[in-house]
C-alpha cells in the first residue's frame, strides 16, 4: 500500500458537502474514493475531482491500494482540526488513521457501507440513523453485549416518529468457521431473547454458498424473526430499496 500525503498548497472554500465528507471520514477512520463517489456525487469523475481538491489543500491523505481497487480517504490532522471546529460535537468521535492494515480492509469497508446504508434509509423510509458505535463502544456496554460475550461490527439505534429500534451488525467476509459461527448465533440467540435488542443484519460480502450456509445456520438457531440478511448488490444500491425482509418473513 502506498500513500500520498496531502500538501496544503491548495486554498478550497469548503461547502456543506464537503463537511459531510471530512466529517463521515473522521468518523469511520477511513473510507473509499468509491463510497465517497456513491453518497455524494454524481460521478466518479465528479468525486475524484473535488478528493483531489481536498487532498492539495491538506485536508485528506489518499492511499492507493493497487491499480484496480478505489483510493482510500482519511483525514489529515488539519482534516480532523477543521472538522472539530466547524463540528465541535463530533469532535470526540474523530479518527486520524496512521495506517491502514491491508487484511482488515474488506471487512472495514463493509462496515461503512452498512452505516452509510443505515443513514440513507431516512430518503426513502423515515427511519433516521440516530446512533452508531462499535462492538466494545459505550453503546454496546450499555446495551448489555460483554454480558454475552458477544463484540458485534456495529451497535446502533433507528428512529422514526414513533418507534426506535436497536440494532447490532455482524459483517461476514467468509473467514469463520461454523462451530464459531454456531457459537455466536447461540449467544445471539441468548441476547435477543432478553429483548434488549430488535434486530441483528448480517451483511455477508462473500458468494452464495457462503450466504446460503449463513442463512440455514441463522434459521437453524432460531434467530429468523429477528435477522435481516444483506449483500454488497442490496445496501450499495442508491437509492435504497428499504429495508431488506427478514429472514423469518417479518417486515419492518
Amino acid at each position: 500500500m502506498r500513500w500520498k500525503k496531502a500538501t496544503g498548497k491548495k486554498r478550497v472554500v469548503l461547502t456543506a458537502r464537503d463537511m459531510d465528507i471530512l466529517t463521515f471520514t473522521g468518523l469511520c477512520g477511513y473510507i473509499s474514493s468509491e463510497q465517497v463517489a456513491r453518497e455524494w456525487f454524481k460521478s466518479r469523475d465528479r468525486a475524484r475531482h473535488r478528493l483531489r481538491d481536498l487532498f492539495q489543500a491538506g485536508l485528506v491523505d489518499l492511499s492507493i491500494v493497487c491499480s484496480t481497487r478505489p483510493n482510500l480517504v482519511s483525514l489529515t490532522r488539519l482534516g480532523t482540526k477543521t472538522v472539530a471546529k466547524v463540528r465541535p460535537s463530533v469532535k470526540a468521535r474523530l479518527k486520524t488513521t496512521r495506517a491502514i492494515p491491508v487484511a482488515g480492509l474488506e471487512h472495514h469497508l463493509a462496515i461503512v457501507d452498512a452505516r452509510f446504508f443505515a443513514a440513507a434509509l431516512r430518503l426513502r423510509t423515515g427511519w433516521c440513523l440516530a446512533a452508531w458505535g462499535g462492538g466494545q463502544g459505550e453503546l454496546a456496554s450499555e446495551l448489555g453485549l460483554p454480558q454475552f460475550r458477544l463484540r458485534p461490527d456495529a451497535a446502533f439505534v433507528l428512529t422514526n416518529h414513533t418507534r426506535t429500534c436497536i440494532c447490532c451488525l455482524e459483517v461476514d467476509c467468509g473467514t469463520e468457521g461454523t462451530p464459531v459461527l454456531d457459537s455466536k448465533i447461540e449467544r445471539y440467540g441468548d441476547l435477543l431473547g432478553h429483548g434488549g435488542i430488535q434486530e441483528l443484519w448480517v451483511v455477508v460480502t462473500a458468494g452464495v454458498g457462503r450466504q446460503e450456509t449463513l442463512k440455514k445456520l441463522i434459521a437453524k438457531g432460531g434467530l429468523g424473526r429477528w435477522t435481516r440478511f444483506l449483500t454488497p448488490s442490496s445496501i450499495n444500491a442508491r437509492p435504497v430499496a428499504g429495508f431488506p425482509r427478514k429472514l423469518g418473513g417479518r417486515g419492518v
